[in-house]
């Protein structure tokens, strides 16, 4: 009878004697900074643009995301909504859930 092939060190076996791949390692601070400004830059930035605003990024600190709205959603009465409905959103669902983001 053959032997059961040793799961990787990165794997866990289940009961029913498959594999479950455990989760990613949690990212550095740099490479989470670099995470969140290539979301900025290729989905958030275009978006805010076509409407003729732009976002800024001034801090990161842990998981929070410090930003400044620029051109036309600088003064926009809905700014807040924007950055809960677009920016926090879309860096909650491409960067990590635990993301925040507050304007400054």
């Amino acid at each position: 009878m053959p032997s059961r092939r040793e799961a990787p060190a990165c794997c866990a076996t289940t009961r029913r004697g498959g594999f479950k791949i455990s989760a990613p390692a949690p990212l550095s601070p740099y490479q989470f900074g670099k995470k969140i400004e290539k979301t900025m830059e290729d989905y958030i930035r275009p978006m805010l643009q076509r409407d003729g605003g732009d976002i800024n990024i001034v801090d990161i600190k842990d998981t929070v995301v410090y930003c400044r709205l620029g051109g036309a959603c600088a003064q926009c009465a809905g700014s807040q909504r924007t950055l809960k409905n677009l920016v926090e959103r879309t860096l909650k669902e491409q960067v990590d859930e635990r993301v925040r983001v507050i304007e400054v």
